[in-house]
């Protein structure tokens, strides 16, 4: 937040918490298990300081993960602002429109369950960001994610846990339709 307020590292820590929670607070919200439904507000003000805000023009991509070509690294982005399209490569048997999403509502989180994902499974699961517009993004990082749900079992068992299964089971069945193809 120092680079968009410059008097934010004047502050002390706790209005530091209080200010990243009043500006991330309609993104943390957009993803379930980080949600004031599981979380405090200072469970959330702790998410809230370790958000980052990246920015993207019109034509640029980016990869969710640590590989490929402009890697953003692994963690959940939530639009603030603009447009973009997803297409994934890890679903390259299925039609282009199961594979494409389009991503233009504000405080859309993407990859909540896929950043849930231990390294192994995730690793054949890729996803490329394109931007059609200047588009301003929330990226809450992976361990920052990881860090939450193991300090709060609440939010694990009510909700994170269903979001790794669904993920689990929807890649199941790509898989089995894949197989069933090549059969």
């Amino acid at each position: 937040l120092e680079e968009i307020f410059p008097v934010y590292s004047t502050l002390s820590r706790q209005l530091q918490q209080e200010s990243s929670l009043l500006v991330f607070h309609p993104y943390i919200n957009a993803v379930p298990y980080l949600s004031d439904k599981y979380l405090s507000d200072q469970e959330q003000a702790r998410v809230a300081m370790q958000c980052k805000i990246l920015y993207y023009s019109a034509g640029e991509t980016a990869d969710l993960g640590a590989g490929g070509y402009n890697p953003i690294g692994r963690g959940i982005p939530v639009l603030a602002s603009g447009c973009a399209f997803t297409l994934q490569s890890s679903r390259a048997h299925l039609p282009l429109f199961k594979r494409f999403g389009l991503w233009t509502s504000k405080c859309t989180a993407y990859g909540v369950a896929r950043v849930l994902l231990d390294e192994g499974r995730a690793e054949g699961s890729s996803v490329r960001l394109h931007f059609a517009s200047f588009t301003k993004i929330v990226f809450i990082p992976r361990e920052v994610v990881l860090e939450t749900l193991q300090r709060n079992k609440k939010a694990w068992h009510g909700c994170g846990r269903w979001w790794y299964l669904r993920f689990l089971l929807l890649n199941h069945q790509d898989t089995s339709e894949s197989d069933a193809k090549q059969d």
